[in-house]
C-alpha cells in the first residue's frame, strides 16, 4: 500500500502539534523553575531583612531607652546643681559631708560658722543668688581640696550645686599649721 500524500498530513499535523506543545510545555516549564528558584532566593532575601529588622529595631530600641535614661539622669542632676527652689538643708548637709570626709586630726577641714543671707533675685538673668558666709578652720591641703570643690560645682559629673566664691581672707592659726578661712560664696538658684 502506498501512502498518499493527504494521509501523511494528519500525521505531519499531529506531530507538528505534538512538536509546539512539548516545546510550549517545556518553555513554560523552564520559566516556572526559574521562577521557583526567583522565589527561594526572595524569600531567603526576605528572611536576612527581618532578621536585620529585628537586630537594627532591638539596637534602636536599647539606644532610645539609654537615651532617655540619660536625659531623666542629666535632668536630676541639674535639679540638683540648679534648683528651682532655695534647698539650704540639702546646700548644708552637703557641705557638712564634704567636712566630715575630709577632716582628720593633722589635716583638719571644720566648719565654724555658716550663715546664709538673704536670696538676691537677678531677673534679668534668670537667676538668684543665695549668699553663703563662712569661717572654716583647715589645713592648707584641705583648703586646695575644697577650692577645687566649688570651682567643679556646677559639673553634672559632681553633681555639686552651682556655687561661686566671691571673697576669701585667710589668717594662719599658730596651732597645728591650719589656716582660719572667711569665706563670702553664693549659690545659684533657678527663678521659678
Amino acid at each position: 500500500m502506498k501512502s498518499s500524500p493527504t494521509s501523511s498530513i494528519p500525521f505531519i499535523a499531529a506531530l507538528i502539534l505534538f512538536s509546539v506543545t512539548g516545546w510550549y510545555g517545556y518553555s513554560k516549564y523552564t520559566t516556572l523553575a526559574t521562577i521557583k528558584t526567583d522565589l527561594a532566593q526572595a524569600d531567603e532575601i526576605l528572611q536576612n531583612l527581618e532578621t536585620e529588622n529585628s537586630a537594627v529595631t532591638q539596637e534602636y530600641q536599647t539606644t532610645m531607652k539609654t537615651a532617655i535614661d540619660n536625659i531623666i539622669t542629666n535632668e536630676q542632676k541639674i535639679k540638683t546643681i540648679f534648683p528651682q527652689q532655695e534647698k539650704i538643708t540639702d546646700l548644708t548637709r552637703m557641705l557638712d559631708d564634704f567636712a566630715s570626709k575630709n577632716h582628720y586630726s593633722g589635716n583638719p577641714f571644720f566648719i565654724n560658722q555658716l550663715t546664709y543671707s538673704e536670696i538676691k533675685d537677678i531677673p534679668e538673668k534668670g537667676y538668684q543668688i543665695l549668699p553663703i558666709t563662712m569661717t572654716i578652720d583647715t589645713s592648707e591641703y584641705n583648703f586646695a581640696k575644697f577650692l577645687e570643690y566649688i570651682e567643679t560645682s556646677g559639673s553634672l559629673e559632681t553633681g555639686v550645686p552651682l556655687m561661686a566664691i566671691n571673697a576669701i581672707s585667710l589668717q594662719l592659726q599658730d596651732e597645728e599649721n591650719t589656716l582660719r578661712v572667711q569665706l563670702s560664696a553664693s549659690a545659684f538658684i533657678q527663678n521659678s
